[in-house]
């Protein structure tokens, strides 16, 4: 076993020999590899650097070689091997950049997500973003860690593809979003992907009551919530009715459209 080991050091040095700047990085990077992953998978380990440096290149591969031990520690060994396996994939279809940007963020989606199955997961999700916008994947991976803090993978997916709805075509509008440029984007973040701002519904829920009553009241929002401000739309309590400035878990029409439909019916 000892004389395998010292085959595949010797192999993963080989694969770098035309940077010797590298060398104490390797030799850290080994014993980070051989503490987080087991004996039988440091050789695919080996093999996936290989494979990297030839089909996106050193950078990728070093990129790949400095964040897999931190990956295996935090999710497990097979999702550094899911990882290995993605990368060159996500390279042919946004580029080598991506893919870079890719082992860079992988660490803190390793951390956060906890288990293979979720990290495999969270590589399908990116997989689906860069076949829809390979352009803004690059920019959703420099931001995931900031997206994976606020929003659990289920959201996560939801956020971005709802992005990628948003932009209608415009790469320079899916690159804002993911950008987090744009004021969707954020509130998504802040409030929930599935919450619905105040903002999106404002045009219909007006069109609603003029319909309604034949009137064109000012609709606004509630104030910041404090301990005693109520969380429901209010019709009854001002000349203006005053409604969340966004809303969780219901489909569009909003709640506050709802609640107009329950009042007439009263």
């Amino acid at each position: 076993m000892a004389r395998s080991l010292s085959e595949q050091q010797q192999t993963l040095i080989a694969t770098f020999a035309d940077q010797p700047e590298i060398a104490g990085t390797l030799e850290l990077v080994w014993r980070q590899a051989r503490a987080s992953m087991p004996p039988g998978l440091l050789g695919d380990w080996v093999a996936g650097c290989r494979d990297i440096a030839a089909r996106v290149g050193s950078n990728a591969a070093i990129a790949f070689l400095r964040n897999s031990p931190l990956v295996a520690a935090a999710a497990g060994p097979q999702a550094v091997a899911e990882l290995a396996a993605q990368a060159p994939d996500l390279a042919e279809i946004a580029g080598g950049n991506a893919a870079l940007a890719l082992f860079l963020a992988a660490p803190h989606a390793a951390r956060r997500l906890g288990t293979p199955l979720s990290f495999a997961e969270w590589l399908r999700v990116i997989r689906r973003i860069a076949e829809t916008a390979p352009e803004s994947v690059g920019l959703l991976l420099e931001r995931s860690g900031r997206v994976l803090d606020s929003l659990d993978l289920r959201s996560f997916e939801t956020w971005a593809l709802g992005g990628i709805r948003a932009a209608e075509n415009d790469p320079e509008r899916r690159l804002r979003f993911f950008a987090l440029l744009d004021t969707q984007a954020l509130h998504a973040i802040e409030h929930g992907a599935d919450s619905v701002a105040f903002t999106d519904v404002e045009r219909e829920l007006k069109a609603f009551i003029a319909a309604l009553w034949h009137v064109t009241p000012p609709v606004r929002t509630l104030p910041a919530a404090g301990f005693d401000t109520p969380r429901r739309p209010c019709f009854s309590c001002a000349p203006a009715p005053f409604l969340p400035r966004s809303r969780s878990g219901g489909p569009r029409p909003s709640a506050a459209i709802s609640a107009c439909r329950c009042r007439r019916d009263r």
